[in-house]
Parts: structure tokens; C-alpha cells; sequence
């Protein structure tokens, strides 16, 4: 199902990422497509990204928006 905005209810901060990226790298970084994303906080306040709740990578407002225009 591609993800909107309107759909992205889930928060994630930045320290539970770093625990997401290390679990992925630990998996062989295997490809990812990016479909599980939430908005990115940092201490409580967002940081004005989005990141992927699978890999960990994080996504600028641009690049969130790329994703969106190709249906992920």
C-alpha cells in the first residue's frame, strides 16, 4: 500500500533509528523499499524528516516527497 502523509500516524525518534539501522546492518543491508515510513523526532520534536521503520534511512522533505511521486 503506497504511504501518504495522511496515513503516517507513526513517530519514531532518531535513537530508536540508530537501533533499526544497526538490526539492518546486522541482516547483510539487504534492499529495502522504503514502504514503512513514520515522521522523524529528536528529543520530542520533529525533525522534519521521515524515516523508514524497516532500514532506518532517513528522508528529507524532498526526498519523502520523490517516494510519494513514485507510489511507495
Amino acid at each position: 500500500m503506497p504511504l501518504s502523509l495522511s496515513v503516517m500516524g507513526h513517530n519514531v525518534q532518531m535513537r530508536e533509528l540508530a537501533g533499526i539501522r544497526r538490526r539492518w546492518e546486522e541482516a547483510g543491508s539487504p534492499p529495502c523499499e522504503h514502504t514503512d515510513r513514520a515522521r522523524e523526532y529528536h528529543l520530542g520534536s520533529h525533525t522534519g524528516d521521515t524515516a523508514c521503520l524497516n532500514c532506518g534511512k532517513s528522508f528529507s522533505p524532498a526526498q519523502e516527497a520523490a517516494l510519494l511521486a513514485k507510489g511507495k
